[in-house]
């Protein structure tokens, strides 16, 4: 940890007729955690991550799930380099769609890799072929780095530029500034059996609420979002604190939407924090040698068995021709609407339940859009 909180006294502004607002406190806690993101800088990281329902949050964080599915993620992380993985068994991602068209069909999960250099990303999603027991892998490089952060839920959001999902620091920036009303500030309070700084502002959008950990980087260890837009609920919870070479890491990260209708569950399984990943961790290996369109640099490459943006073929290679407007595919829509996936009986489940499951990614990403 690189910062220990101490008690020290501390002057107050009053806003207006609300409570006072510590802007000593304010600037101490966006310190300790902006300094507790920062140490992790590089990292190799395995875990599973749930997609489910539950009949509560509390529920949700203890692990008792309805209609739940696990992925098995890996996030590699060194500075603007990193890797990201969530694949299902393939059973599982038969069992969890189900075909609205001839060519056509609806899943709650999909499973997928993904490179990013901080500049473009590679993503690879990978989709039952006709078989039902192989992947097809449908690959492409794309310009920037949205797509690779597009449905990211990683802690902190650790090696994202500009956090989106929970941007604590930008929040007390905000607060500081008077774009946020101050509603409730408690240096004192307990959540849980540890001590936490407890705080909560209005917005054009809603509410927010921190339970803040001073003495372990300032984590928030819960956060419980009021939308006024259609009366939505979301909480975030970071569980099973730990101090790590770099600094303090939640095992355990629970997204519940809407009293636990709809649930993310990240739960960390290793991680390594104290050596920087190889430059090899940084590329995809295919089952065969596979075509490479660059849509960043508006090239087609020649086919690899193994594919990375730190290696790629120069603009004058023969490996490397200009890329038609033909041979060019739109990043893949996540989840939704497959095309060109053959479906056999047990593809078909019932499209009440998918329906369900998939509303937590559509709650995420309107929580990310209000928060802006």
């Amino acid at each position: 940890m690189l910062f220990t909180a101490a008690c020290v006294v501390l002057a107050t502004v009053s806003q207006g007729n609300g409570p006072e607002l510590d802007h000593q406190e304010i600037a101490r806690l966006r310190e300790l955690y902006v300094a507790n993101r920062a140490a992790f800088a590089f990292g190799t990281f395995r875990f599973d991550q749930v997609t489910a329902k539950a009949a509560s949050p509390e529920d949700a964080r203890n692990g008792r799930f309805e209609q739940a599915s696990t992925g098995k993620g890996l996030y590699v992380l060194d500075g603007s380099n990193a890797r990201l993985e969530l694949q299902y068994d393939i059973d599982q991602l038969v069992d969890r769609s189900t075909k609205v068209g001839k060519d056509q069909a609806r899943s709650s999960i999909h499973g997928f890799r993904a490179l990013t250099d901080g500049h473009s990303t590679l993503w690879d999603e990978m989709r039952p072929d006709s078989t039902l027991r192989n992947f097809n892998h449908a690959a492409q490089i794309n310009p920037g780095i949205h797509s690779f952060f597009r449905d990211f839920q990683f802690p902190f959001e650790i090696g994202q530029p500009e956090p989106k999902l929970m941007n604590f620091a930008g929040d007390l920036d905000k607060l500081e500034s008077g774009e946020f009303t101050l509603l409730e500030f408690e240096k004192d309070a307990q959540f849980e059996g540890s001590p936490t700084v407890h705080l909560k502002y209005q917005a054009e959008w809603g509410t927010q609420e921190y339970w803040i950990d001073p003495d372990r980087g300032a984590v928030p260890l819960q956060m419980i979002c009021h939308m006024n837009e259609h009366e939505t609920t979301a909480q975030l919870n970071y569980d099973d604190l730990r101090e790590t070479e770099g600094g303090w890491l939640p095992f355990r990260t629970t997204f519940s939407m809407d009293g636990g209708k709809h649930v993310i569950q990240i739960v960390i399984h290793d991680a390594e924090v104290k050596t920087p990943p190889v430059k090899d961790e940084f590329q995809l290996t295919f089952p065969a040698p596979t075509k490479m369109v660059d849509a960043a640099r508006n090239l087609i490459y020649e086919p690899r068995p193994t594919w990375s943006l730190l290696d790629l073929p120069s603009t004058h290679s023969t490996d490397a021709r200009a890329l038609r407007i033909s041979e060019y595919v739109p990043p893949p829509v996540m989840p939704g609407e497959r095309q060109g996936w053959t479906w056999g009986s047990r593809a078909l489940y019932a499209a009440a339940t998918i329906l369900a499951i998939a509303a937590v990614v559509q709650g995420y990403r309107m929580w990310q859009r209000r928060r802006g």
